[in-house]
């Protein structure tokens, strides 16, 4: 099956098709890492101001094209959401910051005999860990 064009893609999230989000769209396709907004600016082949790059990131966002992983260094970052189409967490250096995805997620199953105890039903949840990764363990 072919991948989806940029253009395709903004039509089955019902968005207008513009330069910005094209280049957006195919800015976090090619990425393999959450983005910050310094990364996103360097990677776009576009110029655009910052209140137009931040609604529409807000915008695929909220379409749940994109999705912010937590961050300990203040800085938001964004990470595509598609191919992650499943719930997922991160893991996140104390060190250096780096984010990695966790492609298995259990909470639900380990926690759902005590949550139906306490009479209630899980809709969601929000787990991260934290540790050092492989370059920050070496460089300790």
């Amino acid at each position: 099956m072919a991948k989806k064009s940029s253009h395709d893609i903004l039509k089955d999230l019902k968005l207008s098709v513009t330069d910005v989000r094209i280049a957006l769209i195919e800015t976090f396709l090619k990425s393999k890492k959450p983005l910050t907004i310094v990364d996103i600016k360097e990677r776009l082949d576009v110029d655009v101001n910052e209140s137009t790059l931040y609604r529409n990131l807000q915008k695929l966002v909220e379409k749940q094209f994109l999705q912010m992983p937590p961050s300990l260094d203040g800085f938001t970052r964004y990470e595509k959401l598609q191919g992650h189409s499943h719930h997922h967490h991160h893991i996140i250096c104390l060190k250096c910051n780096t984010t990695s995805c966790l492609d298995s997620c259990v909470v639900n199953s380990m926690f759902k005999d005590e949550v139906e105890k306490k009479g209630f039903r899980l809709v969601s949840h929000s787990l991260e860990l934290f540790g050092l990764c492989e370059k920050c363990q070496k460089a300790s």
